[in-house]
């Protein structure tokens, strides 16, 4: 008994998976269908009108108030007649659109989850017309869109043209422009001419001698009978003073504005009056000091700054005597000239 009551409920449940999967299977057939028809609206006017049927009529409505508005000379741009239709401004049965904005720029519905499922349904009808309004609602979507996108296929055929219309024209080449002839040598009239007197050649100033500080450029010492003679070759007039020491036998020679480009100093002890002499740098740091070391009392009888009068340097001349050397006998000796 329990084998056969087995065997039935086997028999039941089979039958129901195959009755579940037959509506599975209805239920999916139903929505593509649902999905490739038009959106119903409700009627207008008394006429079941599609939303296509009520796009071209309120296109041809403007466009023929529009070409009646319009200058008849006017021509229109390329592609009008490949635009699509104009919408309306409210489309019965579509809802009402945003106010400023065309409908294909309005956002899409789509489905709305929440709500969809927000109440539960009891039956398979109810879960079908459920489904049915959902595809519904994507399809007028699409429908509101459609338009958008034909104007924008549109948009581009024109841009198109314009490209081609301005390609074709700068092909063209440019009108041609009036050469201008220069006038030859024979229709050029001879300009006047002007006798201008040459300006008198002026001889070239003389060059500018840049003189520089005086030099010593040596010291000679020379032996006659009655002195002893010391002679400064410059290169330029200089200042000078001395000074005759006997108590330390010094001749201190100074010349505060000339260097010194020479020997620096001297020594000979077979010498009769001037054992030896050297140069240093004064404290004012351009002029020369010259010191003479005498063997002798001395004295000077004689000194004189000479020009250079067709020789090349200037000359500064010192004379000393001695008595124990010299014939004739001189003084003690003399104070610091300038």
């Amino acid at each position: 008994m329990s084998g056969i009551w087995t065997r039935a409920l086997a028999s039941a449940g089979v039958q129901h998976i195959r009755k579940n999967w037959c509506q599975s299977m209805v239920s999916m057939f139903c929505v593509f269908a649902l999905s490739s028809c038009g959106p119903v609206s409700p009627p207008w006017n008394g006429q079941e009108n599609k939303p296509q049927d009520i796009y071209q009529t309120a296109s041809a409505a403007r466009a023929t108030t529009a070409s009646q508005q319009a200058d008849p000379l006017l021509a229109s741009p390329p592609g009008a007649g490949q635009r699509p239709p104009l919408l309306p401004e409210n489309v019965p049965g579509e809802g009402a659109y945003t106010s400023g904005a065309p409908p294909g720029l309005q956002p899409p519905r789509g489905v709305n989850l929440e709500t969809l499922f927000a109440q539960k349904t009891r039956t398979t009808e109810e879960r079908f017309q459920r489904l049915e309004g959902a595809v519904i609602d994507m399809r007028s979507d699409f429908d509101r869109m459609m338009p958008a996108i034909m104007r924008l296929t549109a948009v581009e055929s024109d841009i198109s043209a314009l490209l081609e219309q301005l390609e074709t024209m700068m092909d063209v080449a440019p009108p041609p422009t009036e050469s201008f002839e220069a006038p030859t040598d024979q229709q050029a009239l001879p300009l006047p001419q002007q006798n201008v007197a040459a300006a008198p050649a002026q001889d070239a100033p003389p060059p500018k001698v840049v003189v520089g500080p005086p030099e010593i450029k040596r010291l000679r010492i020379g032996e006659h009978p009655d002195r002893t003679r010391l002679v400064l070759d410059l290169s330029a007039s200089s200042p000078y003073r001395y000074d005759l020491d006997n108590s330390e036998n010094l001749l201190v020679i100074e010349l505060p504005e000339a260097g010194w480009n020479g020997r620096t100093s001297w020594q000979n002890d077979k010498a009769p009056l001037i054992r030896s002499w050297s140069v240093q740098p004064m404290e004012n740091g351009k002029g020369s000091r010259i010191i003479a070391v005498l063997k002798h009392n001395a004295s000077v009888i004689d000194d004189m700054a000479i020009k250079a009068n067709g020789y090349q340097d200037h000359r500064i001349v010192i004379d000393l005597t001695s008595p124990s050397l010299h014939q004739r006998e001189g003084s003690k000796g003399t104070p610091m000239k300038k």
